[in-house]
């Protein structure tokens, strides 16, 4: 980013986080010109070039004392989807360079 701020001080950008569908319906509004989204949760379409460019890897935290976490090993999506998952409540955005 301090490259981009010393060679193009005039780019303006602006990070937007929200889920895929979020950010897959501002881009058809053009109020983004990209988005790094989980392509796992979006549906093929036509109208937008994607690409994959790296994977990442993912992994579920539990408290200590959380009953998955007693079980001792690995778990499975199933079990994990027998509780409830937090998830943020709104779209937060960021301005800067």
């Amino acid at each position: 980013m301090l490259y981009m701020a010393q060679h193009h001080p005039k780019l303006h950008v602006e990070i937007s986080r929200g889920n895929t569908v979020v950010l897959v319906d501002a881009l058809r509004e053009q109020r983004l010109d990209a988005a790094i989204v989980d392509l796992r949760s979006m549906r093929p379409a036509a109208d937008l070039l994607v690409t994959q460019s790296f994977e990442l890897a993912a992994g579920f935290q539990a408290r200590q004392a959380h009953p998955l976490a007693q079980l001792g090993r690995a778990v499975s999506l199933a079990e994990i989807m027998t509780y409830p998952l937090p998830r943020p409540a709104r779209v937060t955005r960021w301005r800067g360079c």
